[in-house]
This record gives C-alpha cells, structure tokens and sequence, in this order.
C-alpha cells in the first residue's frame, strides 16, 4: 500500500507540474499586452495614413475640376474660331470689288468714270 499511495502522490505532483506550467503559459501570454507606446504609435500611423488619404483624393478632386475647366474653355475656344472664320468670310464677300461696284450702282446711282479715278500710293 505504501507503493500504492506514493505513485497516487507522484501523479498528483504530475498533475500539479502541468497545471503550474499552464498557469505560468497563461500568465506570459497574459503578460503581453499593447503598451501606451505602441497604441500612440499605431494611432500616429493610422492618422498618418488618414490624412495621406485625404490629401490624395482632394488633390485628385482638384485634378478633375481643372482638368474640366481647361476642356470646357477648349471647346469655348474652339466655338469662337469657327464663329471668327465665318465672320472673316462673311467680311471677304462683302468688300468685294465687284458687290462693291454693283451696290454703288443699283443703290446709289453712281457710275465709274475711268477719268477721274486717283490712285493713292
């Protein structure tokens, strides 16, 4: 009985051994936690990256918008070149010599006379 009861003692110590070394496992694992340090760190990252964020898409934004203007003042420019080229025709028909000379004559009455014609230099 005496061999009995110290191989009962040995698996209780066993048993013991492995609970302490549970306990001592947890209490590591519960001793690693996040420091104030890190979680400044982290929160100084995370607002970093934030504010990066931010400043990309607004500069994107921005992008966008000048990009718009600068086609909208394309086309605006384009709009009045074509307006321009019709007026310069429109003014090349009229000071024709020949709508010139028939104007004078159906609707002012006047008539060339070669004679007094003066050259200007």
């Amino acid at each position: 009985m005496n061999q009995a009861a110290r191989n009962l003692n040995q698996t209780d110590h066993v048993v013991q051994r492995e609970r302490n070394d549970q306990q001592s496992v947890q209490r590591v694992s519960d001793k690693r936690k996040i420091t104030k340090g890190e979680k400044c760190l982290w929160t100084m990252a995370a607002f970093l990256i934030f504010a990066l964020a931010i400043t990309i898409v607004s500069n994107q934004a921005k992008l966008y918008t000048t990009t718009r203007a600068a086609s909208d003042l394309q086309g605006k420019i384009d709009q009045q070149s074509k307006i321009n080229n019709q007026l310069k025709e429109q003014v090349s028909q009229l000071s024709s010599p020949e709508r010139i000379m028939a104007y004078a004559k159906d609707k002012l009455g006047l008539k060339l006379n070669i004679k007094n014609v003066k050259v200007l230099p």
